[in-house]
Formats: C-alpha cells, sequence, structure tokens
C-alpha cells in the first residue's frame, strides 16, 4: 500500500494603488505583534507560511518527496528503525490578509491547508512500505487518526481593552471546508502469516469518509487573543486559534467494525456464482458490523497557545510559549524565543523548542522596516536540517509583508 503527498508551492504578488502617504507604522510587527497591539487603521499585514513536522519521519524523507520520485534517501532505513511507539504528523500551509479599518475595526481573509496523522509506528511503516517484513507478526494501532481538508475563511476582527492592563482581540467569520478526507479507529490490526500464506485483520470503529473534493461544509470561524500585562516587563497571552465548528453537506462515511482470516482467493473461470466473501473466514469472531453513516458536523484542529513574556531590556524580550494542536491529538510543543532589535529598522527572532509531533526545533526570523514604512518578514524553520538531515524532523518558512496607506 502507498502513500503519497502533494506540496504545493505559492507565489503571492503584493500590489497596491497609490495612495497618499501617510505616517509609517511605528514598530514592529510580526516579532512582537505589534500590529494588533497598535492597532492602526488603514494598515494591512499579509502573511504566508508553510511547515511539517513529526516524532519520527525524518527530513530525509520530506526532501524526497518534494525533490525525488521517491523514499530513496537514507532517510527511509532511519524510519523503519525508529524506537518511537507512536508516529505523529502535522503539515499546514496558510495565506492570511487582515486590514484595520478603524482603531478597533479590521477585516481579515485566510486560506489554510492541513494534513494530520497519529498512529503507532510499526503500523504506520506497514501502511508505508507493505507487509513484507512484518511476516508473522501481529501489527496493531489505537486510536488512529488522520485528516487532511482546506478551510477558507473570512471576517471581521474586534479590539477591546479590559481596565489598563489587558486587550483582547477577537475573529469571527464564515468558514469554508473542502478537500475533506479522514479515517478513525479505536484499533486496527494485522498479522500476516509466514509466506503471506493468510492474513488476520481487525477493525474496531473503523470509520473512513468518502473524499470530498468540492464544497463539503460551512461554519463558523473563531480566533480570540487576550493579553494581560502584569507589570511594566511581564506580560501573560492566550490564544485559541482557527476554532471552528462546521455543518457538513451531504457528507457520508463507511464505517466497519469486524474481524477475518483471508487466505486468497481462487477465481474460477466462468463460475459466476464465486464471490469473495466465500474466502473470508470470520469463525473466530462473533460479528461482523458495516454500513455508511451520514456525517453532520466537523471540527479541524485548531491552535490552543499559553505564552509568558519577560522584557529582559529596552530591546530585547524572551518569550515561552506553550502550544497544543487539536486539543493534544496531534501534538504538543514547548518553545523558548529570544527577539531583539537591532538599530532602527532591523529585530531578529531566535527560537528553540521541542514537541511530540516535531521533535526539536530551531527557528531564526528576521524582520526589516524599509524607508517607506514597508516592512517585511522572513521565518525559516528547521535550520538544522541541512546539517543533520536524518536526525531533524521539522522545516518550514513564512514570510510576510505589512504597510500603512
Amino acid at each position: 500500500m502507498r502513500i503519497s503527498y502533494s506540496f504545493f508551492l505559492l507565489l503571492i504578488v503584493w500590489s497596491s494603488i497609490a495612495q497618499t502617504q501617510k505616517d509609517s507604522i511605528n514598530n514592529f510587527v510580526f516579532l512582537s505583534n505589534d500590529f494588533d497591539n497598535e492597532w492602526t487603521p488603514k494598515s494591512a499585514k499579509l502573511c504566508l507560511d508553510g511547515s511539517v513536522g513529526s516524532n519520527v519521519f525524518n527530513s530525509a524523507m520530506f526532501n524526497d518527496v518534494l525533490f525525488r520520485s521517491g523514499f530513496i534517501s537514507d532517510g527511509k532505513k532511519e524510519f523503519l528503525e525508529s524506537p518511537e511507539e507512536r508516529t505523529r504528523l502535522y503539515a499546514q500551509f496558510r495565506s492570511e490578509m487582515e486590514y484595520k479599518i478603524s482603531s478597533n475595526l479590521g477585516v481579515y481573509v485566510k486560506n489554510k491547508n492541513i494534513a494530520g496523522y497519529s498512529g503507532s509506528t510499526k503500523f504506520t511503516q506497514l501502511v508505508m512500505f507493505g507487509n513484507a517484513n512484518f511476516q508473522n507478526q501481529k501489527v496493531s494501532s489505537g486510536d488512529l487518526q488522520f485528516i487532511s481538508a482546506a478551510q477558507t475563511s473570512a471576517g471581521i476582527t474586534l479590539k477591546s481593552s479590559i481596565g489598563t492592563n489587558t486587550t483582547t482581540k477577537l475573529g469571527i467569520g464564515l468558514n469554508v471546508i473542502s478537500n475533506y478526507e479522514q479515517l478513525n479507529a479505536s484499533l486496527v490490526s494485522l498479522y500476516t502469516a509466514g509466506a503471506g500464506q493468510y492474513i488476520e485483520a481487525e477493525f474496531k470503529d473503523f470509520y473512513v469518509s468518502k473524499r470530498s473534493l468540492g464544497l463539503t461544509g460551512v461554519g463558523l470561524d473563531v480566533n480570540y487573543d487576550i493579553e494581560v500585562a502584569v507589570n511594566e516587563k511581564n506580560k501573560l497571552s492566550f490564544s485559541a486559534a482557527d476554532f471552528n465548528v462546521n455543518r457538513l453537506i451531504n457528507q457520508k462515511s463507511i464505517y466497519l467494525d469486524t474481524a477475518f482470516t483471508f487466505s486468497g482467493y481462487k477465481y474460477q473461470f466462468g463460475n459466476k456464482e464465486a464471490t469473495f466473501s466465500e474466502y473470508i473466514d470470520t469463525s473466530f469472531s462473533a460479528y461482523i458490523n458495516r454500513g455508511t453513516k451520514v456525517e453532520k458536523w466537523l471540527m479541524l484542529p485548531s491552535h490552543l497557545s499559553l505564552s509568558y513574556s519577560h522584557l529582559l531590556s529596552k530591546k530585547t524580550n524572551l518569550t515561552i510559549d506553550l502550544t497544543t494542536i487539536g486539543f493534544g491529538n496531534f501534538g504538543t510543543a514547548v518553545i523558548v524565543s529570544l527577539d531583539q532589535r537591532l538599530g532602527k529598522n532591523v529585530k531578529i527572532l531566535s527560537a528553540v523548542g521541542f514537541g511530540n509531533f516535531t521533535g526539536f526545533t530551531w527557528r531564526e526570523a528576521l524582520e526589516y522596516r524599509t524607508g517607506n514604512g514597508l516592512h517585511f518578514y522572513v521565518n525559516i524553520m528547521g535550520l538544522q536540517s541541512f546539517l543533520l538531515p536524518l536526525q531533524t524532523h521539522n522545516y518550514g518558512l513564512g514570510i510576510g509583508l505589512a504597510k500603512r496607506f
């Protein structure tokens, strides 16, 4: 059984009609999120980023997918020898634009493509490269999860203050789901007898959606941020991004709850009465439950983040961030970052962290402000992959622009 992945590169052209030039944005807008803190009217921000991370799949395998025809590097061998009991993977490609209309009102448009997987490592190895290496073995995975979807959202953003030390931002809009595919199971197991003489399979609470390439559902997109200034040097913040509830349209899933033995199919030419089911032995199973079910609601993975920020000096800030994806189903990470202003127009950020879906991460970012107030931002994650591709399990790239008109 083979699985193929497609990654897309997107070229964005940022253009605008010449308008009367006003004062430039006073502060940097990406590394310290001052685009929201300042909330300058008639300013816009455009961001584009993509990332992939796994605790088992390595960067050499990601390179094979992107630049080669198959898994031909040593990354495959490293993957097959992994001691990890469970494999997690999460990939995301995102583009977003926001425009501040007034001092407390804005509008946004965003598009996001995600793919998430969680399952036992042995079962993942079997799915990726077949069961030839697992003869006389029973390979199982509990809590098997896979999801792939695209979502496009548009709505408004609102800023409010609570007292003098607390600020909040609420984004709420309409969400449209497409290219949806999902699989869930409480247990899937497969036993391969020697020389492939027969296969025993077991499925419990197995659901797989019928893949939808067009419009799948519509719903609500909610994003919420709150920041509390404890004192002049310390801040606490909480963020809930991409929280969504969607109503699916004519979406069905296939469910299966059974166990069987399959010892091969002996086809007799001209015999129209022979059926495939005759060769499935369910004598050791007391149940066979299968059919289709209508799916009505869908929640795609959201991001929850809790941060603590400490101002070390006027130009240097330290942040500790705890992030979880899909309420922990697709991973949790802790990141420590240090951002520093170099001169008047340059700001840099260095961050290291660890996640159970990314392994060790190393990120560097730079922001530059031009003379006319245009801010340019670039972010690179997984720099260690250039030196240690077999021991690195993540990388990503992000760019952004911001301007007041």
